[in-house]
């Protein structure tokens, strides 16, 4: 620098590129999921501004979303007790992150039930199925026949993971099917 009197010494400083940084861990990091969506959540360091998530490890079709630390995934469709694997990568200013990634079984859902709360017996046709599940059921199918022919499913409504739903048994009639629980409506 220089003004009317003469210049100045030189001056510098320096000044480190910080690239970003990510982790990954689908569902926080649980062992197995009954959707197809799923959370991403993504821990970081200096300031991503830019995500790409894809099942395949070339990111071929997957574009560049603003970057949000948990944000939602669709899974492709695959057998139950198959490995999905969801890859990852972020962006910021300086440059992008090499590819992490993390994987998730798909399972199918349980079911514990109770029939009236495991009650012996009952004397009337009114009943209540008590169901405990796992792995994120969206419907179900109550009959006391197989196999489960006939019968469509219901749709569950999400509430936690217990399901109390009231019944009623049909009398079997001469040349009818097997008696069915069928919705009280």
């Amino acid at each position: 620098m220089r003004n009317e009197v003469g210049e100045s010494k030189a001056a510098s400083d320096t000044i480190n590129l910080a690239l970003p940084t990510v982790t990954l861990k689908i569902n926080n990091g649980a062992a197995t999921t009954g959707l197809l969506q799923v959370t991403l959540n993504m821990t970081n360091t200096n300031t991503p501004t830019v995500y790409m998530a894809s099942e395949v490890q070339s990111f071929e079709n997957a574009s560049w979303q603003t970057f949000n630390a948990a944000p939602t995934f669709t899974l492709s469709a695959g057998a139950a007790n198959s490995v999905k694997t969801v890859y990852v990568k972020v962006r910021n200013g300086v440059g992008e992150t090499s590819t992490v990634s993390d994987t998730i079984n798909l399972a199918l859902p349980t079911v514990t039930l109770k029939i009236n709360n495991a009650a012996a017996s009952t004397t009337t046709l009114n009943t209540t199925l008590n169901n405990v599940t796992t792995n994120t059921p969206t419907e179900y199918n109550p009959v006391t026949h197989s196999p489960y022919i006939h019968s469509p499913y219901i749709q569950r409504t999400p509430r936690l993971n217990i399901w109390r739903v009231s019944h009623r048994i049909l009398r079997e009639h001469p040349g009818k099917p097997t008696p069915r629980l069928l919705p009280s409506l």
